[in-house]
């Protein structure tokens, strides 16, 4: 995984107790996390058009 991701604003405003570290790393599981929803999501529309999943 890259190390230049983007600063999530909503996550450093809710973990701002934590380290500059913690907040990096709590950034990068989010941004993972919503790669892995488009993977589904994509899989999903071609499930729902009938197509077989390789």
């Amino acid at each position: 995984m890259k190390d230049d991701l983007p600063e999530i604003e909503f996550i450093r405003d809710r973990l701002s107790f934590l380290s500059e570290e913690e907040i990096k790393e709590e950034e990068r599981r989010f941004y993972e996390l919503c790669l892995l929803a488009k993977e589904v999501y994509k899989q999903q529309q071609l499930t729902d058009k009938g197509d077989e999943l390789p």
